[in-house]
């Protein structure tokens, strides 16, 4: 089958699964609009604000109220079948608040006699915007595979349909329903992302999305992003509670960052709900991991509450002499202060040692074809006894949220993150022309980095006219500090490729790199959200100062300084049908700084990206689905290239530009009560509009960016014959892409098989009740194929298969 007509159909496929949708939702919307049908509820008492978005999920209306209203609010527990109107009267059942139906199965919660605040004229009766539920602090917990909220995006929780920018949200369960292992393997069927330097990287999770690189969050703060990539934090995706990927420039809420946007990643937070969770498992590679999540109340009153989560992890790799370990532990505690008002101190500890599987060969042998044959995955072409990489890293913060009235709200969130690493690696430089013999080159990187970082921000939620608005405005600051040495020297003799002698002295090494910067920032930003009838309008603009000191010490001390101002916008309209689509247009921008400078010295301009954004979101009533498509443009300028001028040989100038245009659909749907179905696809055209010759005549320009597939797509089918078993399967296909940036490695498609098996025991014995026994398989037909080239001696497979089987024990 040609890679066009391959393509077509999975097109083809992705069109049809959401035909399939939209038809099977009409169906759904003619049944379910009754308030009268009975449907079985299992609420625990706890928070009125948690209680009422689970209620709202579980039945699938929507439902709007200013979080004030709830706040301090506890409801009963809710365990039975009720009908829609039974269910709200027994979760508001001395609260003072009652449940009004609107048209198309909405609802609005509104107090008695209490009015809405207001600034300027309110109508007599206000008329309410359809929004979704909010639960918990910035909009964390989510049951099951689909979330229709998010803060990420806005800073503020509001519902993903009035977001008009594409957000994908990685949920918990969906993390442990796929059996992911690190956060690469968490977002493999997300659309358009992917990891930057393949899958097999055990060290990172460096990832990339609509062309270029994501930048990496945890609870909203910056993670360490210095230079070399090497001082980086690895979040262990056991301790998440949700991982949100917000599409395109995002430098209005969150500064300097490149045009392919964010992943936040946030971590589980405590529960006023008591929970105990264990589990154990075992896996390929003599894999074997422990881990424990307990949380709940503290104290009777429940002003006190905590989480512990922690993981223990020992095992071999797929390469010989590979090891992985890892202990993890983190504590966190919240404390509500008052009604409306409470902080949250979170941390976490984590230590890992590893001879990573992504082991540098060359592309003959791997990529292309060799007179010895194909090089073996397993194979160790480093030095055994002196490659290892070590990481030690830390996070503490807090979050503070302080509802003052029903119209303001105060937040802080502060976090520090550390990371220190140890890296020793030994690939290769040359290759003899019989393509046997390596030489290669003892290397030790030693990396640190620190960031803090502050954001304080108020959001006011008010009234003018007949439009509301939620206004947020914010002050936040960033101090980075990145230091690196790095040190190499040649081994004494090639390593025979097909009889590799390991007994080789280590290499003298001597100082290459002894570098640290101090970056600072320092940024302002304004955002309204406008809600009219169904218009939502968003408008936000930023302004940032942002700061470098840099110092090189090899070979001689050299200090350079960079100072960059920005300003950023964002512009969205959506508008909210009342089928449940949201049809939506934005544009944004972003700044990433460049360090260097120019010929002249001149110090070089920040990048700066643009995108437009146009597309539609679906969230059908009466249905647990989700769907977004969306089309985009990104263009990134003040790209270096080489300098034209014949006399400035070496240097470059700012006159690089990439294009890229894509389009993107995920579509998250509980088709009936047995059916599960995640679907995605990504169309990238990528392509560097503009570059400059070197003094050879070689150019980028017209080159597709490295990485970047044109076509990529999956699909996740879970299947439950009866309520306790859940048989899953999912396809992942990505599209021939190139290594370098000369599109010479040239990656040839893929198409991955992964499948999961789950069985909750106490349908075997009720004695066995809160037991889970679940067994996952990634790339089941353990298919062979390269994951990444760096260039022509640096190639590196992908994962083979991996099989976890693991028992969960919860209470």
């Amino acid at each position: 089958m040609s890679f066009k007509n391959r393509s077509s159909r999975l097109v083809g496929s992705c069109a049809g699964v959401l035909a399939l949708l939209c038809l099977g939702t009409q169906v759904v919307l003619a049944q379910d609009g009754s308030t009268e049908v009975l449907q079985e509820y299992r609420i625990a008492a706890g928070p009125l604000t948690r209680s009422i978005n689970q209620f709202v999920l579980q039945s699938g209306v929507a439902m709007v109220f200013p979080s004030s209203l709830t706040a301090g609010r506890q409801a009963p527990a809710l365990h039975g079948r009720y009908t829609l109107d039974e269910g709200f009267s027994r979760l508001l059942q001395g609260t003072g608040l009652r449940a009004i139906r609107q048209d198309n199965n909405t609802y609005n919660l509104v107090a008695r006699p209490r009015q809405h605040s207001s600034v300027g004229a309110e109508p007599a009766v206000a008329t309410l915007d359809l929004v979704y539920a909010i639960d918990e602090m910035y909009s964390r917990t989510v049951d099951g595979y689909i979330a229709v909220n998010d803060a990420t995006a806005m800073k503020t929780p509001v519902s993903l349909l009035e977001t008009p920018q594409t957000v994908n949200v990685v949920t918990k369960d969906l993390i442990a329903a796929q059996g992911a292992q690190s956060v690469t393997d968490a977002v493999r069927y997300t659309p358009g992302v992917l990891a930057s330097f393949g899958d097999s990287d055990t060290r990172n999770d460096v990832l990339h999305s609509r062309g270029f690189y994501l930048k990496q969050n945890l609870n909203g703060s910056k993670l360490p992003f210095g230079a070399y990539s090497a001082a980086m934090l690895r979040i262990e995706p056991y301790g998440l509670e949700r991982i949100d990927i917000l599409k395109g420039p995002a430098s209005v809420m969150y500064g300097q960052n490149t045009p392919g946007g964010i992943v936040n990643m946030m971590t589980k937070q405590p529960l006023d709900t008591p929970m105990h969770e264990i589990t154990a498992s075992v896996g390929s590679h003599d894999r074997k991991q422990g881990a424990f999540d307990f949380t709940g109340p503290i104290d009777e009153e429940g002003r006190f509450s905590y989480r512990l989560t922690g993981l223990a992890r020992d095992g071999n790799g797929q390469v010989d002499e590979g090891f992985d370990r890892r202990v993890f532990i983190a504590p966190s505690l919240s404390w509500k202060l008052g009604e409306g008002t409470r902080l949250t101190v979170f941390s976490h500890y984590q230590q890992d040692k590893t001879l990573t599987d992504y082991m540098a060969l060359p592309a003959v042998g791997t990529l292309y074809d060799s007179p010895y044959g194909r090089i073996s995955r397993t194979e160790n072409l480093g030095q055994p006894n002196f490659d290892g990489y070590e990481r030690k890293q830390m996070a503490l913060g807090y979050e503070f949220e302080h509802v003052i009235n029903d119209i303001f709200t105060l937040r802080q969130n502060l976090q520090y993150n550390k990371v220190d690493v140890t890296m020793q690696a030994s690939p290769g430089y040359m290759l003899d022309p019989t393509s046997r013999y390596l030489s290669r080159v003892g290397t030790r990187g030693r990396a640190r980095a620190n960031v803090l970082s502050v954001d304080t921000h108020l959001q006011a939620d008010f009234y003018m006219g007949a439009a509301r608005h939620t206004v947020l405005a914010g002050v936040d600051y960033m101090n980075l500090d990145d230091a690196y040495k790095f040190s190499s020297g040649p081994y004494d003799r090639p390593l025979d490729i097909l009889d590799p002698d390991y007994n080789v002295a280590s290499p003298d090494l001597i100082p290459r790199i002894d570098y640290r910067q101090t970056r600072e920032q320092l940024g302002a930003y304004l955002q309204d959200q406008i809600r009219w009838n169904r218009w939502v309008a968003t408008l936000g603009a930023r302004y940032d100062s942002a700061h470098s000191r840099t110092l090189n010490q090899i070979p001689a001390n050299v200090r350079a300084k960079q100072q960059e101002t920005a300003w950023t916008a964002r512009v969205g309209l959506a508008y909210l049908f009342d089928n449940g689509m949201a049809p939506y247009v934005s544009y944004s921008t972003s700044f990433e700084p460049e360090d260097g400078t120019d010929f002249s010295g001149a110090q070089f301009k920040a990048m700066r990206g643009k995108q437009i954004e146009a597309g539609i979101k679906y969230q059908p009533t009466g249905r647990k689905s989700f769907i977004t498509l969306s089309a985009f443009e990104i263009r990134q300028r003040n790209m270096t290239t080489p300098d034209p001028e014949p006399m400035h040989s070496g240097f470059l100038v700012q006159s690089g530009e990439a294009r890229v245009r894509g389009i993107e659909l995920e579509a998250k749907a509980n088709i009936n009560e047995s059916l599960d179905m995640i679907a995605s696809y990504a169309y990238l055209n990528s392509k560097m509009v503009n570059a400059n010759q070197d003094a050879t005549g070689r150019t980028l320009q017209g080159k597709s960016l490295e990485r970047v597939p044109r076509h990529q797509a999956a699909l996740w089918m879970e299947y439950s014959p009866f309520s306790a078993l859940h048989l899953a399967t999912g396809l992942r296909y990505q599209g021939s892409n190139f290594g370098d940036a000369d599109n010479t490695l040239a990656l040839p498609a893929r198409t991955l098989v992964d499948a999961s098996i789950r069985y909750d025991a106490e349908h075997f014995s009720p004695s066995l009740k809160g037991m889970t026994l679940q067994l996952t398989a990634s790339n089941l037909f353990n298919k062979t194929y390269i994951g990444y080239c760096l260039n022509s001696l640096q190639c590196f497979y992908g994962q083979g298969r991996k099989v976890h089987a693991s028992v969960r024990y919860k209470w």
